[in-house]
């Protein structure tokens, strides 16, 4: 794709990046991803889709992605999306659950530190994690949970 053409097209570009800093393609208010029609609100500024989804979408999104970058739009005395704002994850209640690779949900979730931070190549993270309290993970020491999904301690 020769430079040249986007050159030539400069204010259409320009117009593009306004439109991508902004709603983009989202002309509803409604989450396109669930049944309820929750506020979309929310988007990733990683994932493939530039679509707003509710909170709880978002949340079921980024299970297997708990350190993507979220923005949520701000909502004025109009009730029209002014900006979006940085927020986490954790800020929309994910928990990140150790010691079941395979995904499925621990029956005797134990809570991690409150103060868990980790740092990723798109920022640091504060996130809420869970180690397995069940009988198929107890035995594991909590390090060794974060260690078999490749989180590294760095203190």
């Amino acid at each position: 794709f020769p430079l040249r053409q986007y050159v030539e097209n400069r204010d259409e570009l320009v117009a593009e990046f306004i439109r991508l800093k902004g709603r983009g393609v989202c002309t509803s208010a409604e989450c396109p991803s669930c049944p309820e029609k929750a506020p979309a609100l929310y988007r990733c500024l990683e994932c493939f889709s530039v679509n707003l989804v509710c909170s709880t979408c978002c949340i079921q999104m980024h299970k297997h992605n708990p350190l993507h970058s979220i923005e949520v739009c701000i909502i004025t005395l109009l009730a029209v999306c002014t900006f979006f704002q940085r927020t986490s994850l954790r800020a929309l209640g994910l928990r990140i659950q150790f010691g079941h690779e395979d995904g499925s949900i621990c029956t005797s979730p134990e809570k991690g530190p409150v103060k868990f931070a980790v740092i990723a190549s798109n920022g640091l993270h504060h996130v809420n994690i869970d180690f397995c309290g069940c009988a198929r993970g107890a035995s594991v020491p909590h390090w060794k949970q974060l260690l078999r999904q490749r989180w590294f301690p760095a203190t």
